[in-house]
């Protein structure tokens, strides 16, 4: 019984001997839309037989078939597992190691303080400690007493003075310290999550040095576009700015690691799709809602109106060097510069490219939804640009001009921007007929109404300007609309859009016109404004 319990000894003091903890150098980042793929090296020493090598302080979040495992040169694996370690604290961030120097750096601050408010009170009471002691003892003149009671009403205003403004410092200080408690109650309490931890069971013949590279996925990262587009006044480009969001709440910082941008997304199913047979059954009728989105800072877009019962109706400068790689279904950004981002931080902005797109510039109103003039710019070719979709921050003549969502996924030949309004181009909608005749063959009412859109060109050059306004179009045989007249250069006769294109000098003044009148029984009302 002794020799077996030796043994069993022995044994556990061999099986310590061969397990390794092993910290991973975290050197490159290739961050997907909504993952990352990490990699890092580890160096260290392996003795002859069989060992355990624990690769800890990882994510939690590490998906664990990811994993991959190079040089292994001479060592055999016998088995590798990845594990979610309960009992091992995460090693405190950057970010906590700064909070808690500022806290410290803040707690010092305010005990010198503190210190100074104590002796600015004792310098007080022994001031009118003395006062009492130098009247008691002293015959003083007139004269002499008001020049004591002067000096001593100057020394203690200054005094008290003092001792506000150490309160006002140290209660500012006392605040400062109670917000950054505060955040690192936030920061340490993560620190009790689990921990990430990849194990190998490795086994050489001999003992050496072993150099490896370890590479996995993990969850709870990625990336998203941003753009800063500017127009210049006169201008036949536009000045693009590619930004990514790079977010991480992996729970571990990545500190001074090479960064690369993936427009893959590895989550994406690759299996092939299967189609399946659909049969045919009767379903219960119901009316579906739909609901609207409106567009940030986007011209106005005009839709057909309907003429039909009002029961019914509805109406419809920096830049990096950057290596980019055109892989099968992704384009890759290898940016040269090292970066570190935090974990659960805000979005880190990297910018991976500036670039000049030619552009050609036009204005645009509808007058009808908006009493306003949009510039926009038309783009060719915007296929070999690489944009995802995203949001555009838009700048023109070096004003903030909005917002505006940028979607490339879209099969047109040419992607519109809305560069915003064009404050030095006026339009103006104004109704110049408005009469309902009753009287029309005594059960019908005549309904005659006209327009008229002014423009104003404020700019010093000539503009192209196209105006979209539209005429109802009956889709009821009770309703008619006749006595069309306008100028525009286009009407669509299904929708009954209006369109006009002209061209602007500087300084002058155009107006344009279209009226009609409709027809429809008296007893009914018309949806129409």
């Amino acid at each position: 019984m002794r020799i077996l319990f030796i043994l069993l000894l022995v044994n556990q003091l061999v099986w310590s001997q061969n397990t390794q903890k092993i910290k991973l150098n975290k050197t490159d980042v290739t961050v997907y839309l909504n993952q990352a793929q990490m990699s890092g090296e580890a160096s260290f020493f392996l003795p002859k037989g069989r060992t355990q090598v624990h690769f800890t302080q990882l994510s939690s979040g590490l998906i664990g078939n990811s994993i991959q495992v190079n040089g292994l040169k001479g060592v055999a694996m016998h088995g590798m597992q990845f594990k979610q370690n309960y009992l091992e604290n995460k090693e405190a961030s950057l970010e906590i190691k700064s909070l808690e120097a500022q806290l410290a750096q803040l707690k010092k601050k305010k005990a010198v303080l503190e210190f100074e408010l104590e002796g600015s009170k004792n310098a007080l009471n022994l001031l009118l400690t003395n006062q009492k002691v130098n009247n008691d003892k002293q015959n003083l003149s007139v004269d002499e007493l008001k020049d004591y009671a002067l000096l001593m009403a100057e020394q203690t205003q200054e005094l008290k003075t003092q001792q506000y403004d150490l309160s006002i410092e140290i209660e500012t200080l006392r605040e400062k310290i109670y917000q950054l408690n505060r955040s690192l109650s936030g920061f340490k309490a993560d620190l009790k999550r689990p921990t990430g931890e990849i194990i190998l069971d490795l086994e050489t013949d001999k003992s050496q040095t072993i150099n490896l590279a370890l590479s996995y996925v993990v969850n709870n990262a990625g990336w998203y576009p941003s753009y800063e587009i500017r127009a210049e006044e006169n201008a036949k480009d536009l000045q693009f700015k590619y930004k990514a969001m790079v977010y991480q709440s992996t729970g571990q910082d990545w500190e001074n690691v090479k960064l690369r941008l993936s427009t893959g997304n590895p989550s994406l199913n690759n299996t092939q799709p299967e189609l399946n047979p659909q049969y045919l059954t009767f379903l219960q009728q119901y009316r579906s809602q739909l609901a609207t989105k409106n567009k940030m800072n986007a011209a106005p877009q005009l839709e057909e109106m309907v003429v039909s019962d009002a029961g019914t109706s509805r109406v419809e400068g920096y830049s990096q060097e950057i290596t980019k790689e055109q892989l099968f279904n992704q384009v890759m950004f290898n940016l040269n510069e090292k970066y570190t981002i935090l974990s659960a931080q805000d979005a880190q902005t990297v910018i991976i490219d500036n670039f000049k797109i030619p552009a050609t510039f036009s204005h645009y109103a509808v007058p009808l939804v908006q009493e306003k003039v949009y510039l926009t710019a038309e783009v060719r070719d915007w296929e070999s640009y690489d944009l995802l979709p995203g949001e555009a921050q838009i700048y023109y003549s070096g004003s903030y001009a909005g917002k505006i969502g940028i979607d490339p996924r879209t099969t047109a030949e040419e992607l519109l921007i809305s560069l915003g309004v064009d404050q030095a181009v006026q339009i103006e909608r104004i109704t110049t007929v408005n009469n309902k005749d009753k009287s029309f063959f005594g059960n019908m009412v005549k309904w005659e109404k006209g327009y008229k859109i002014k423009i104003r060109n404020q700019k010093q050059d000539a503009i192209q300007l196209k105006i979209l306004d539209r005429i109802p179009v009956s889709r009821n045989s009770e309703i008619s609309v006749e006595g069309v007249h306008h100028d525009a250069q286009n009407l669509d006769k299904q929708t009954g859009i209006l369109t006009w294109e002209i061209e602007i000098d500087s300084k002058q003044e155009l107006e344009k016109y279209f009226n009609y009148e409709i027809k429809f029984p008296k007893s009914k009302r018309l949806n129409i404004n």
